[in-house]
């Protein structure tokens, strides 16, 4: 990897709840993983019993924003046309009312992620067996690029990811979320600075979802994100 000028991307999940409670988003909302329902700077689409989005690639602070704020804005429209006293919350973790869990389709508990990478060992994960577990976990992945058209399955490629990710890992305090919530997510998933190669770069999923609450948390992610990205580049210069 060389100096150059990143995109940034990202595709969070949220829960919804009505009452006070968690509820799922399955047929309340379109787009699926193979099927994303396409927005103004982005996308949406249920993610098992979340709801997921992902934005336009961003090449400043500005736009990375700008494009998180359509979304959503989009987003809270379909949620008022849904339930008006539904709200969406970026928290990483969610219990679900057992009885209420009980009632929703084994289809909608499927969980359909492909096996990310750990930062450790450079090896590939499997998802959690959970599917029948009263609870689920949301991140706040961001993606990086620096290139196109790259080999996922070259093994250079996979060290190069797991690089940016392991030296991401503490150097993004604005990020770092310490919270109980997050903790009980990462025994699940995005432990060990997990990542996933990806054909533009690397899609980092060690991240929760609580940067995302607010403009100033999402400025402060980005600018975590460069500054990290700056790191990787003189250890990388160093190391060659």
């Amino acid at each position: 990897m060389t100096k150059t000028n990143y995109l940034l991307g990202t595709d969070p999940e949220m829960f919804l709840t009505l009452g006070g409670k968690a509820v799922s988003a399955h047929g309340l909302f379109p787009g699926t993983k193979h099927d994303p329902y396409p927005v103004d700077k982005g996308a949406v689409q249920v993610d098992g019993l979340a709801l997921e989005f992902n934005i336009d690639p961003a090449e400043t602070e500005d736009e990375f924003v700008k494009n998180i704020a359509t979304v959503l804005t989009q987003i809270d429209e379909m949620i008022k046309e849904v339930d008006p006293d539904m709200q969406r919350v970026f928290t990483p973790f969610m219990e679900f009312d057992a009885k209420y869990f009980a009632t929703i389709p084994d289809e909608a508990k499927i969980l359909g992620c492909d096996p990310d990478y750990s930062g450790r060992t450079g090896k590939r994960k499997s998802p959690p067996e959970i599917g029948d577990e009263p609870f689920r976990t949301a991140a706040g992945h961001i993606h990086i690029g620096w290139d196109r058209f790259l080999d996922v399955t070259d093994p250079a490629h996979n060290e190069d990811c797991r690089f940016v990710s392991q030296t991401l890992l503490y150097r993004l305090p604005n990020i770092t979320d310490y919270s109980l919530a997050n903790c009980r997510r990462l025994q699940y998933y995005g432990g060990h600075a997990a990542y996933r190669p990806k054909s533009y770069g690397v899609e980092i999923r060690f991240p929760s979802n609580a940067w995302l609450k607010t403009e100033e948390s999402r400025r402060l992610a980005y600018r975590d994100v460069m500054k990290g990205m700056r790191e990787v580049e003189k250890m990388a210069a160093k190391a060659a």
